[in-house]
């Protein structure tokens, strides 16, 4: 009786060395995954985060430098506006070019001040084809690219809005106003696409739709839209 006793708990040690090796073996696996997997995943994020200030920077140094420059332009816009009053004299009131010159200058000045729907105003007051003088339309064309991109930005939130109202033909007015003035955010070639599939007005809209998802899919593969374009392309709605 004594030995059977002995064995039994000779028996139940060993069940417990066995149990407590597992929990030391589970806890070993954790630490080595904790080592191994999380940095490598902390130095993922660190990477994307890199490159998202990159772009950033990348981004702002560009504003700066569009900034810089229109901050310069209008300098010499008011030299050159000046030495053509100057030459006209007598037919100044007359001219329809020197009107132009105050025009571009307070289109600069509103847009220098975050005002970009005056200045765009401004702007489409303008004809450039009765303008030769190649400064004058390089600023021209310099201010209105800068402009037409944060009113762009203003129409996209806008339609994004009626989007996520489910308003489907005031969203695809506002993301196609906000496209044909800068088509390059896959955000707004998304959900361009998108607010024309749930338009349900027929064959048209889904063409239209076609268009925006394939555009999406061919500029922007890597992406979530890319994936979810293809699927709305598949699947339908």
């Amino acid at each position: 009786f004594i030995l059977s006793q002995t064995k039994y708990k000779e028996s139940s040690n060993n069940g417990g060395w066995a149990i407590l090796n597992i929990i030391l073996g589970i806890g070993i696996g954790l630490a080595l995954a904790w080592f191994l997997i999380i940095p490598n995943k902390v130095a993922e994020e660190a990477d994307k985060n890199t490159e998202k200030v990159k772009e950033m920077n990348i981004m702002l140094d560009s504003k700066s430098a569009t900034i810089s420059n229109l901050q310069a332009s209008i300098t010499e816009l008011e030299a050159e506006r000046d030495k053509l009053k100057a030459s006209l004299g007598a037919v100044e009131d007359e001219n329809e070019i020197i009107p132009m010159y105050d025009t571009l200058l307070e289109a600069i000045r509103l847009h220098l001040t975050g005002k970009y729907m005056a200045a765009d105003e401004q702007l489409k007051l303008i004809d450039s084809a009765l303008i030769t003088d190649e400064n004058y339309l390089t600023v021209y064309e310099l201010v209105k690219k800068a402009n037409n991109v944060q009113v762009a930005l203003l129409y996209y939130e806008e339609g994004k809005q009626f989007f996520d109202a489910e308003k489907w033909e005031d969203a695809h007015i506002w993301l196609q106003m906000s496209y044909d003035l800068n088509p390059e955010p896959k955000e707004t070639i998304f959900y361009l696409g998108r607010a024309y599939d749930r338009d349900n007005e027929g064959a048209e809209m889904e063409a239209k739709a076609a268009v925006f998802y394939n555009m999406v899919i061919e500029r922007f593969p890597d992406t979530s839209e890319a994936r979810q374009a293809k699927t709305y392309m598949n699947d339908g709605k």
